[in-house]
């Protein structure tokens, strides 16, 4: 399965704009879907880092890590599924199995904090998001929780 990248702008030194909605069949078969305007940073390489290893937007593993980084930000999975289904992604497309465990290691290792500033923001996050779930022979909208003590005033 070859997992594609959105379509997207730059708004700033990190942070891109997704500017056409977009889908994708998670590992565990739910369809998620993505809409315009929903805001990643790819992924966490550091800058000093981008002339050896590339861009966080650039490389086979850059969709992997944009659909980890909107796992991460809407938290509809656990931590742990987010960064299993970020190898997975990564092994499907085609990414080194050096680079992947490589990546792999930094997000299970390094990424709690990340994970812990993005649970401030989780509604914000589902607000540019759609989850289906297979029901017989049909998919149905998922409800997504509303969690009123996250949303930092911004």
């Amino acid at each position: 399965m070859n997992i594609q990248a959105p379509i997207d702008q730059q708004i700033d030194a990190r942070n891109r704009r997704v500017m056409v909605t977009c889908c994708r069949v998670l590992p565990d078969g739910k369809i998620l879907k993505v809409k315009k305007g929903f805001i990643h940073d790819g992924s966490s390489k550091p800058r000093w880092s981008w002339s050896v290893v590339g861009s966080p937007y650039t490389g086979l593993d850059a969709p992997c890590s944009f659909w980890h980084d909107v796992l991460c930000r809407t938290q509809i999975v656990t931590k742990e599924t987010a960064d299993y289904f970020y190898l997975a992604d990564m092994r499907d497309n085609g990414v080194s199995e050096t680079q992947q465990q490589e990546n792999y290691y930094a997000v299970t290792n390094f990424g709690q904090d990340a994970w812990d500033e993005n649970s401030k923001n989780i509604n914000k996050a589902r607000k540019f998001i759609e989850l289906y779930e297979k029901k017989g022979n049909k998919y149905e909208k998922v409800q997504l929780e509303v969690n009123s003590t996250t949303d930092s005033a911004a």
